[in-house]
């Protein structure tokens, strides 16, 4: 009988992360393309009057591809949350790609926007994405994929 792998309880923590996030991502998306739906009436371009034009004149297409995006990341969470669970490698390497690709991202944030702490501040996607890295780095993690 083959002799199968206890998951870290970490790694039972970091999929269900993964989880919650891909619900999150799903109804972003959702909310992307319902907006997207309405980004022509008037009374959404009166409410962007102070907007730049191009953005105004664009933002249904926007919206969707954006929805789209969300969408395909929401995807892509529930496979690396599977992927981690089943400690397959191709998970924990691209998962580790993605958060390095996130922190630069919520750095980025961190010094272009203003600076706040509420929950949807880039100091949390830079936090979170810096401390899975680092996790999915660790010596007992990568033995657990191998």
């Amino acid at each position: 009988m083959a002799r199968t792998k206890r998951c870290p309880f970490g790694i039972v923590v970091l999929a269900i992360l993964q989880v919650v996030n891909s619900i999150q991502l799903f109804v972003s998306g959702l909310w992307c393309w319902a907006v997207s739906s309405v980004a022509d009436t008037p009374d959404v371009r009166d409410a962007l009057a102070s907007s730049p034009a191009w953005l105004v004149d664009n933002l249904a297409g926007i919206l969707f591809v954006l929805g789209l995006i969300y969408v395909i990341l929401a995807v892509l969470a529930i496979l690396f949350a599977r992927g981690y669970v089943r400690g397959q490698e191709w998970a924990r390497h691209k998962g580790r790609v993605l958060a390095a690709l996130l922190v630069v991202y919520g750095a980025l944030g961190v010094f272009i926007l203003p600076p706040s702490l509420d929950p949807v501040s880039p100091f949390w996607t830079f936090l979170m994405n810096l401390v899975v890295f680092f996790y999915l780095g660790r010596e007992s993690v990568k033995s657990y994929f191998r």
